[in-house]
């Protein structure tokens, strides 16, 4: 049977990666170096500015560089915590690019792929942590390209993005590409604005209230096999 994608680019986090697990880790190591006991509302407060200074990036109204410091900045104003916002990323950037955690039945899936694909990672995010944290989950030799924001000055999903990508592949057959990932903004978004096929990763059945709609929407890896085989 002819295959229907020569390239599967996966998006990292919340599809490859568990950040959330990642993010509550490198947060409690990075608040006991610093003496802080960081509580649940420390950490709830954290997931918002961090959630609305991301969707400020993939809008372009902010930069990586500010990102990682102001919402540390932020949080310590709201809580009255005496730290430098740029000392304590440094510490937290340092305790993530360590995080190996992945979502899961991810690494089986990958292991379970026919080796005739082509696969790339396709991220926004911090280059040095986002290589640290495929290489500490033992995936990063699995994949040709790693495509991170940083390196393509634009974030997914603008269009700068995929042409930076589809540059770094040396790949213009859109039809022959398939993203996987788990948000429709960005992800999803991203590869239908561009003409690229797109499964959506919904594990947790979210309703999707967006006029984005993607190719394919799967909540269990089974049914990427399923896609690729022509099944579904």
């Amino acid at each position: 049977m002819q295959r229907r994608f020569d390239w599967i680019l996966f998006d990292a986090d919340g599809t490859l990666l568990d950040y959330d697990a990642a993010e509550s880790h490198s947060l409690a190591v990075s608040a006991d170096s610093f003496g802080i006991s960081l509580s649940p509302e420390m950490h709830h407060a954290y997931r918002e500015i961090n959630s609305a200074l991301w969707r400020q990036f993939e809008l372009g109204q902010v930069s990586s560089e500010k990102l990682r410091v102001r919402r540390f900045n932020e949080l310590a104003a709201l809580f009255g915590l005496e730290m430098s916002g740029s000392d304590f990323s440094d510490a937290y950037l340092s305790a993530l690019a360590r995080s190996g955690h992945m979502m899961d039945g991810a690494r089986e899936m990958l292991d379970s792929l026919p080796r005739d694909y082509r696969l790339a990672v396709i991220t926004n995010g911090i280059r040095d942590v986002q290589y640290g944290r495929l290489r500490a989950a033992g995936i990063l030799e699995k994949f040709e390209y790693v495509i991170i924001s940083e390196d393509a000055g634009a974030a997914k999903p603008s269009p700068d993005f995929f042409k930076y990508m589809c540059r770094k592949l040396d790949e213009r057959r859109k039809d022959r590409m398939l993203v996987v990932g788990d948000s429709v903004s960005s992800d999803i978004a991203g590869g239908v604005g561009y003409g690229i096929p797109s499964v959506w990763f919904n594990p947790e059945s979210i309703p999707n209230k967006s006029d984005v709609q993607p190719d394919w929407e799967i909540r269990d890896w089974v049914d990427l096999e399923r896609i690729l085989t022509g099944t579904l």
